[in-house]
């Protein structure tokens, strides 16, 4: 049987089912992880097991992929996307 999310303002149907029904954008919000030391220790979490947006935000602000002060939403895109075309591990000729 097909359910619905069980985060009350989802209307997503389920996708995982175990603990609860949840759609997978909600599932990753609660219990998606990464295993990482280093940066537990720089965020000061209690154990390397870092929530998975905290590890996100954590390697774009280090890579300098976050919007800065003052800067338009198309700007910082503009930026990024110009970045990715010179990333090594997207086909480009290298990081700047």
């Amino acid at each position: 049987m097909i359910q619905k999310c069980s985060e009350p303002n989802c209307k997503r149907y389920a996708t995982i089912y175990s603990p609860s029904p949840y759609c997978d954008r909600d599932w990753a919000r609660r219990y998606s992880t990464q295993y990482s030391v280093e940066v537990a220790e720089e965020l000061k979490l209690p154990t390397p097991s870092v929530p998975y947006r905290k590890y996100l935000e954590w390697q774009l602000k280090n890579r300098g992929l976050t919007k800065k002060d003052g800067e338009t939403d198309e700007e910082n895109w503009e930026r990024c996307k110009e970045r990715a075309r010179k990333s090594k591990l997207l086909g480009g000729s290298s990081l700047s």
